[in-house]
């Protein structure tokens, strides 16, 4: 029996053949096998970019950019010769998105959820305009345009936008790889 929708209800689910929960669930490993391999060599890639980088503009440690996550942001404060507090806003954004996702498990009060979700998305905005102008001062800093670091953010804030976001949001992740891979290789 289907709901509404078309989806198998709740009393449908038990009497499901085990044969068919066992290539689900082979299923969703495959997906998430992909993903991780996706993440991991968008990882790489931008640890490389990141570095090589850090070398065109005699960082000290330009090897920083492979400590996940947070390592090419690095790189590109260095390189910007700015100070280093605005990752104070990345921890907080990362402290409330937990904690939003912790207390809607314990709770039905959904305004105090959202509440907790906009200041939490507010705080990594915030932490975004530190990191576009790192960023822009990074790519000027290796005699590219400083426009492309505006990639960033416009795939951030695109992101944010209901369903139609992913169809923006894509085209701006990949021309951030791009210009990270012109200001690493090119030759000026």
């Amino acid at each position: 029996m289907r709901n509404i929708l078309g989806f198998a209800t709740a009393e449908n689910l038990v009497n499901v053949d085990p044969s068919s929960r066992m290539a689900s669930g082979i299923v969703f490993i495959l997906i998430l096998l992909f993903v991780f391999l996706i993440l991991l060599g968008i990882y790489i890639y931008l640890s490389i970019a990141f570095t090589k980088i850090g070398k065109k503009i005699n960082l000290k440690y330009p090897a920083i950019a492979w400590i996940p996550v947070v390592g090419p942001l690095i790189n590109a404060m260095l390189a910007a010769k700015m100070h280093w507090w605005p990752f104070i806003l990345f921890g907080a954004s990362i402290i409330f998105d937990f904690m939003t996702f912790f207390y809607a498990s314990f709770t039905e009060s959904f305004i105090s959820i959202v509440l907790m979700g906009l200041i939490g998305s507010l705080i990594m905005i915030s932490f975004l305009v530190f990191a576009t102008i790192w960023l822009w001062k990074m790519f000027e800093a290796v005699k590219q345009p400083g426009f492309f670091a505006l990639a960033l953010p416009l795939y951030y804030l695109s992101s944010l936008v209901p369903i139609f976001g992913v169809f923006f949001a894509f085209p701006f992740a990949i021309a951030f790889f791009v210009f990270v891979g012109i200001a690493a290789w090119s030759k000026n």
